[in-house]
């Protein structure tokens, strides 16, 4: 568009804003208006959150999700505590030097101290969402008989998101969607 034309828009806009606040509306009239303005407000709001629901399903972003205060952590995810080698024989627990454990690098330094790294896998756990309490704010679901909401962790996963249908978790970076179980 042109300046020219855009001042016209402008200075047609104004008139139409100065006859409307110099009116007195009837008290009908003043009740269309707040329906009108109700009813496009309205479509308004649904037509951004169409939008914004279909953004969510095209672009798989996931934002980072903090556990909610109080939330427990299961046992299997909660780490192993370490036992202390216990010393050869003829040699006493007292005459190593506090240090052993707690330096990092020392198996680096002693070779013929180090173990082996051996690539264990992580046990599969067959998850079974049987229900879903669908609610917009706090949507929760059950699975494995466990209640969790999004934050929680089960089995070393964190629940991300929740669908009226399914439930998605995420381990190590990877997306797990686990689908409702209908029997």
């Amino acid at each position: 568009m042109t300046s020219a034309n855009n001042n016209i828009l402008q200075q047609g806009l104004k008139k139409s804003i100065t006859r409307l606040a110099a009116k007195r509306f009837s008290t009908t009239e003043k009740i269309v208006l707040v329906i009108i303005v109700a009813g496009a407000l309205f479509v308004a709001n649904h037509w951004f959150n169409v939008k914004i629901n279909a953004l969510k399903t095209r672009t798989k972003i996931i934002e980072p999700v903090v556990p909610a205060p109080g939330s427990r952590t299961p046992a299997a995810v909660q780490p192993a505590q370490t036992k202390t080698p216990a010393a050869p024989e003829g040699e006493s627990a007292e005459k190593k030097p506090a240090t052993d454990s707690r330096d990092p690098f020392l198996a680096s330094k002693n070779p013929e101290k180090q173990q082996p790294v051996v690539n264990q896998k992580k046990p599969v756990i067959d998850l079974k969402v049987s229900g879903i309490l669908w609610d917009e704010n706090i949507p929760t679901a059950i699975i494995n008989s466990q209640v969790v909401k999004i934050g929680d962790i089960i089995y070393g996963k964190t629940v991300v998101d929740m669908e009226k249908d399914a439930v998605i978790l995420m381990e190590d970076g990877e997306l797990l969607v686990i689908k409702l179980h209908k029997e």
